[in-house]
């Protein structure tokens, strides 16, 4: 079969070079906008969750001594489950919407159905399959939500990225670290087979002397909308999805204007020590209704790279193309699963903040961690705060009132509007 080579990169809007790109969209990218993040980021506002949503529930994640996950690196969630990967255990944990604990997925080991380190995980949810991408290992482990092991892919590419996007089909990102990579995101089939790019513009002539790459808190390339992979890169401000024929498309595009980071900058070329702390990387989650931008800082503003990164929230709304960023005190990023300022404020029940770590097309979700939780419970801002619904800040404290600081985060849900 020939390599059905769809080379999207005279269309795309990268965030590298984009001048030398021809700009024509494709007919089926005619809906293609661009967001205008360097004035969002002048309208700074407190913004109330009633704005955006019409209800919260809180899912306690049953808390054994087999299911004890500490903190949360990534998660991902279905009609009917939540998978995790976490920090204290090497395998998948998969818990129902209830909050019980249902099982790990996989065992821990080098052998042919086990692994050691998750790099990335994705779900087939329509075919109840799992896909994991052990760390290091050009192999991608198939199990199905049950936990039983299916096959292994033999996938002879050395990628930072291999998720699942459709059919037996996968997208492999792996962002410049040399500089002569030709492309950014390649879909391949199971067997391989190049299906179609996204050509790398973000390219150097002269290599640095040894490769790095660096990532992120809070750091995401992939999500998922409408049944559709969404994906974008680190150096690339274009938000890339599929059309009806399942061909690659870019949607939309964040234009970060003065905070965009300048291509000599960029810190896998080698040329620069330190970033300023004036230019921005982005993290996008998309709702029906609502683009989330999560944008921080890829240095620190301490000689030592050790403190706090400035960063931030905004959220464009879609049907009427306007955006806001949200007001933090002191525009440094706090822990995810932390309470602080920086997040939409509670005026349902009176809780916590709540932060889009992640979405699907009416749902967000946010991890809280149970010693925060409690503190927050018992503060003054809490128990002073007047929501709207007096009787669901009666029932969050009910609800948390057997809470250990030693057990699961809390898990936030928000119905969107």
């Amino acid at each position: 079969m020939n390599k059905n080579l769809f080379l999207l990169g005279a269309i795309l809007l990268s965030s590298c070079t984009s001048s030398q790109n021809d700009k024509r969209i494709p007919e089926t990218a005619n809906l293609f906008y661009s967001i205008d993040f360097s004035s969002i980021l002048e309208n700074k506002t407190e913004i109330p969750i009633s704005e955006i949503a019409e209800n919260i529930e809180y899912i306690l994640l049953e808390s054994t001594d087999e299911s004890v996950l500490g903190r949360i690196r990534e998660a991902k969630f279905t009609k009917d489950y939540i998978f995790i990967q976490a920090y204290g255990n090497p395998l998948l944990a998969q818990f129902d919407f209830k909050g019980n604990f249902l099982r790990y997925i996989g065992k821990i080991g080098k052998g042919p159905e086990e692994y050691d380190l998750i790099r990335e995980f994705s779900l087939d949810e329509k075919s109840g399959l799992i896909y994991i991408q052990p760390n290091w290992i050009r192999n991608i482990l198939v199990y199905t939500f049950n936990g039983k092991f299916v096959k292994t892919l033999k996938i002879n590419r050395d990628e930072r990225s291999i998720v699942w996007c459709r059919d037996s089909s996968f997208i492999c990102y792996s962002e410049p670290s040399v500089g002569n990579e030709e492309y950014v995101f390649t879909e391949i089939n199971s067997s391989g087979q190049i299906l179609q790019t996204i050509q790398n513009y973000c390219r150097w002539d002269v290599p640095p002397p040894f490769g790095r790459m660096m990532s992120y808190p809070g750091q995401h390339f992939f999500y998922r909308l409408n049944n559709r992979l969404h994906f974008k890169g680190m150096y690339n401000d274009t938000i890339y999805t599929y059309d009806n024929n399942e061909r690659i498309i870019p949607k939309f595009s964040i234009d970060l204007g003065k905070y965009k980071l300048p291509e000599e900058m960029i810190f896998e070329r080698g040329l620069v020590k330190r970033i300023p702390t004036t230019f921005f990387w982005t993290a996008i989650n998309e709702s029906s209704d609502y683009v989330f931008i999560y944008y921080s800082a890829y240095d620190t503003d301490d000689d030592m790279g050790h403190g706090s990164l400035k960063a931030g929230h905004a959220i464009y709304d879609k049907t009427t193309s306007t955006g806001k960023a949200l007001k933090n005190d002191d525009d440094k990023m706090i822990l995810f699963n932390d309470i602080g300022e920086w997040g939409f404020k509670n005026d349902i029940d009176g809780g916590p903040e709540f932060i889009p770590e992640y979405t699907n097309d009416s749902l967000a979700f946010h991890f809280i961690s149970s010693l925060s939780m409690k503190k927050f419970l018992v503060s003054d801002r809490f128990l002073n705060s007047t929501p709207k619904y007096q009787m669901k800040k009666t029932a969050l404290i009910n609800q948390m009132s057997k809470l250990k600081v030693s057990d699961n985060d809390v898990l936030m849900v928000v119905n969107l509007k």
